[in-house]
C-alpha cells in the first residue's frame, strides 16, 4: 500500500476508551488516537494519508498531550507512572506521551520523590496514615519503593508509628461505653490494620492502650 494512496476507511471509537478512536486505512487498522487530535488534525474518513496529514496528527497529539497534563497536574500533584496512563488511555500515541513528559519532567512539574515527599507528610499529617498503608498508595501510583522507601523512613520509624497509634486510638477511634471489652480490643486493632499501621505496631499500642488508666473513665481509646 503505497502511502499516497492510502486513505482513511473508517474511524471508530476505542472499545472502553470514550476519548480515544481507531483509524483504519484502506480497511485494515492502522493506528489509535485521540478523538480531538484527530479531529484537530482533519482526520476524517475518505482523508487521503500523507506525510502532510501525519505531521498535522503529530503535532495535535503533541498539543494535546500538553493540554491534557496540564489539566491534570491542576488539580494535584501527579506521579510519571499517572500521567504516561493517563495520556496513554486517552489515545494519544507514546512518541507524544514520553516527549510530554520528558518536557514536565525537564521544568521540573514532573518528580516521582518529591510527589512521594508532598504523599507521605500529607498521608501522615493530614490523614495520620500507617507506612503500609502509605507505601501502598504510591505503588498504586506507579512510584517506586526504591524512590520512597528512605523518605518513609525518615518520619515513620517504628516509634513514631507507635507513638501515632496510640494517639488515634486515644481521640479518633470510640469503640463504645458497656461493649465486651476484648471484642473492643479487636475492633481496635483491626482498626489501625486498615489505616496502614504493622501488626506490631497495632498490637503494641492496643495493649498500652488497654493498661491505661484514663481508659475506663473516659471510655475512649480502644
Amino acid at each position: 500500500m503505497k502511502q499516497a494512496e492510502a486513505r482513511v476507511s473508517a474511524i471508530e471509537r476505542a472499545p472502553g476508551r470514550k476519548s480515544a478512536v481507531d483509524i483504519y486505512v484502506d480497511d485494515s487498522f492502522w493506528r489509535r488516537t485521540n478523538a480531538r487530535a484527530g479531529r484537530d488534525a482533519g482526520i476524517a474518513v475518505g482523508v487521503q494519508l500523507n506525510p502532510a496529514v501525519i505531521r498535522t496528527l503529530e503535532a495535535t497529539e503533541r498539543a494535546a498531550a500538553r493540554e491534557m497534563s496540564l489539566r491534570l497536574l491542576g488539580y494535584r500533584a501527579r506521579s510519571v507512572s499517572e500521567i504516561r496512563i493517563k495520556l496513554t488511555a486517552s489515545g494519544l500515541g507514546p512518541e507524544a506521551v514520553e516527549d510530554q513528559i520528558a518536557r514536565l519532567s525537564d521544568a521540573g512539574y514532573l518528580d516521582d520523590a518529591e510527589f512521594a515527599r508532598s504523599w507521605i507528610d500529607d498521608r501522615i499529617r493530614v490523614r495520620h496514615y500507617g507506612r503500609h498503608r502509605i507505601a501502598s498508595e504510591l505503588v498504586a501510583f506507579g512510584v517506586d519503593p526504591s524512590v520512597f522507601s528512605s523518605l518513609l523512613d525518615e518520619v515513620s520509624t517504628e516509634d513514631q508509628e507507635l507513638t501515632r497509634a496510640m494517639w488515634l486510638l486515644e481521640t479518633k477511634h470510640h469503640r463504645g461505653v458497656g461493649r465486651d471489652p476484648a471484642a473492643g480490643l479487636h475492633r481496635a486493632y483491626q482498626w489501625l490494620l486498615r489505616r496502614g499501621f504493622s501488626a506490631g505496631v497495632a498490637r503494641r499500642a492496643v495493649n498500652r492502650c488497654e493498661e491505661s488508666p484514663e481508659r475506663p473513665r473516659t471510655g475512649r481509646n480502644c
